[in-house]
């Protein structure tokens, strides 16, 4: 669910202060990323992802994207952040927002022409966790990771069989 204004996030943990001050900050300003937050029954916050829409110029395509992509900005999304309260850890709470994320990007790229999902990794664990679900390191950028959005539409449609 959409990450409402008022809505209580003082309980929130993921162990790095600072993703947890992006959180606040994003509830409090009109960021040009959607924040969508995972919630248990009584309301607290389990875990949130920060979506947004970008345009990668040429010079920083990644190499194995078509070249027909090559001419022009190449429209994508951007998770910028993803983070699972700690009592969440190891729960899946962090799979189902990606999946959600990327279903909700897979089904804007109709709309939008979306090309590809960027995700940006902070640390190595969040870069082993996108690489469990095939996202492509982009070269020279460690914490940038990718992935077509034909992949995540071939993804959706494997599950749907």
């Amino acid at each position: 669910m959409p990450l409402a204004p008022g809505q209580s996030i003082s309980g929130f943990d993921c162990g790095d202060p600072q993703i947890n001050g992006g959180l606040q900050q994003h509830q409090e300003s009109d960021y040009s990323s959607r924040i969508i937050v995972a919630v248990d029954a009584g309301e607290k916050v389990l875990g949130y992802y920060a979506v947004s829409a970008i345009n990668i110029e040429f010079s920083n395509r990644p190499k194995a994207l078509p070249h027909s992509l090559s001419e022009y900005p190449i429209p994508a999304a951007l998770i910028s952040h993803l983070a699972v309260d700690k009592s969440c850890f190891r729960k899946g709470v962090g799979a189902n927002l990606l999946i959600d994320a990327l279903q909700r990007i897979e089904d804007a790229s109709t709309q939008t022409g979306i090309r590809l999902v960027m995700v940006q990794a902070a640390t190595t664990g969040a870069r082993t966790f996108y690489l469990h679900y095939g996202f492509i390191p982009v070269a020279g950028q460690p914490g940038r990771l990718y992935l077509p959005i034909e992949q995540v539409s071939k993804l959706f449609r494997d599950l749907d069989r």
